[in-house]
């Protein structure tokens, strides 16, 4: 089964490397969160159907749906959209110390996210739950590219600095 999640991702991400640029960060954010969401959301039920009912093998089914449509959203918006916004957002005196502090933050999270989400999994309720929580923070993510994160592309530091904090920030 990771052979068509490991190609879903590359082909994401590889169309978002073609389209970053011309549609716009914000663009494809805002666009393919809703997809993460619903993606997230099918695969909650088809936990739900796997762990609750006896369809088990349509739950798994649903579930596989669901994780291929985050997939496919997530390599095409979420996945390399951030760390291209990361590098055009600080000015270049702070630029080495704010993208190292945001990795690190990446990495941590992550941890953190992967031991949490195994130990939902050992439960029903937790494996149906845990994809509900993935939504919730991909609808958080929506809202906060929405009213917090300017579109970059096309623009200068002077123009993106004056954007998040109104002036700019001379070297």
């Amino acid at each position: 089964l990771n052979i068509p999640l490991a190609g879903v991702n590359a082909l994401g991400t590889l169309i978002s490397c073609v389209y970053i640029d011309k549609l716009g960060r914000r663009f494809l954010m805002l666009r393919t969160l809703p997809i993460s969401v619903i993606g997230w959301l099918i695969t909650a039920f088809g936990m739900y159907l796997n762990g609750y009912t006896a369809q088990s093998t349509v739950g798994s089914y649903v579930a596989f749906t669901g994780i291929i449509m985050f997939l496919a959203s997530f390599s095409f918006g979420m996945s390399s959209t951030p760390w291209t916004i990361n590098t055009e957002i600080y000015p270049l005196h702070v630029i080495g110390t704010a993208n190292s502090l945001s990795t690190t933050t990446n990495w941590a999270t992550n941890f953190v996210v992967a031991t949490v989400f195994l130990l939902f999994l050992d439960t029903k309720l937790g494996s149906v739950l845990s994809f509900i929580v993935l939504a919730a923070f991909a609808i958080f993510a929506w809202i906060f590219v929405y009213y917090l994160l300017p579109e970059t592309a096309g623009r200068n530091i002077d123009e993106i600095l004056f954007l998040i904090i109104g002036t700019t920030v001379k070297d």
